[in-house]
């Protein structure tokens, strides 16, 4: 294989599809795949050449996805394009490299996007910073979070969530910042991508995704906080997707103190 460039991202790219001794790559699956991927796709206006582009795009942000392996890959497109999620700018999910692996993270906005197609759960969640005014009550179901428009609000020190079903009931939960840690220091990716980056939206992140756990979700959002935070595997034989390791949960508070308030 000719040696390319370093700084020529696309001239490495180019090789490496090409070169016939490393066998099939990522481009190469995904043009077969690209029929599979479309079917996959709910109807929520993605396109499988929408797929490809924006994962093209990410891999010239992010050169270390170049260097994953394309089964772990393709496999983190294929369950993106299955949920109706985009990986990226938008926050819906992340293709985040670990090694050779690509790993799925789901995003806040993505969690979000599920509960509502989960039928029309309505699913909020906010920083408490620490001169925030915040108050809850776990029995009524009650919060008060107001900050002055006109002074800083501090570093966060927790964050909480609210889920609002289509029948009127609704439920909340609180963590604090430690117990939001708690869950980052667990995480594979706890030193890279959007726990680096995007510190407060994996925060409220973590929050929702433990308040998910006790909400009644579709089976695509089901599938997406099992998979969350794990390299998942494209099978180009049989065009499935497999769990390359045992899915991270996060600790759920104890569900006696999160009580649904009942308009």
């Amino acid at each position: 294989m000719a040696k390319s460039n370093s700084s020529n991202l696309a001239n490495k790219l180019e090789v490496r599809a090409t070169a016939k001794s490393t066998g099939m790559t990522v481009y190469d699956l995904i043009e077969k795949q690209k029929p599979a991927i479309e079917r996959a796709l709910p109807n929520v206006g993605i396109t499988a050449e929408r797929i490809s582009r924006v994962l093209m795009t990410q891999i010239r942000v992010n050169e270390k996805l170049a260097n994953c392996t394309p089964a772990s890959l393709l496999g983190a497109v294929m369950l993106t394009a299955q949920l109706g999620l985009e990986p990226g700018p938008l926050g819906q999910a992340y293709l985040v490299p670990f090694g050779n692996e690509c790993q799925f993270i789901v995003g806040y906005k993505g969690l979000i996007t599920l509960a509502y197609r989960s039928g029309g759960i309505v699913i909020s969640a906010y920083e408490i910073c620490q001169n925030d005014l915040f108050k809850h009550d776990y029995g009524t179901g009650q919060v008060q979070h107001t900050f002055p428009l006109q002074k800083d609000r501090g570093p966060t020190v927790g964050v909480w969530a609210k889920a609002v079903l289509a029948t009127g009931q609704s439920s909340i939960l609180v963590m604090t910042k430690a117990e939001v840690e708690e869950h980052r220091k667990r995480s594979r990716a706890k030193d890279s991508g959007p726990w680096i980056t995007d510190y407060d939206a994996m925060a409220k992140k973590t929050v929702i995704r433990a308040l998910c756990s006790q909400l009644p979700l579709s089976s695509e959002a089901q599938k997406a906080m099992a998979a969350d935070e794990t390299a998942v595997i494209f099978n180009k034989d049989e065009g499935v997707i497999d769990a390359a390791e045992a899915p991270i949960f996060i600790d759920v508070t104890d569900e006696a103190q999160v009580e649904v308030e009942t308009e």
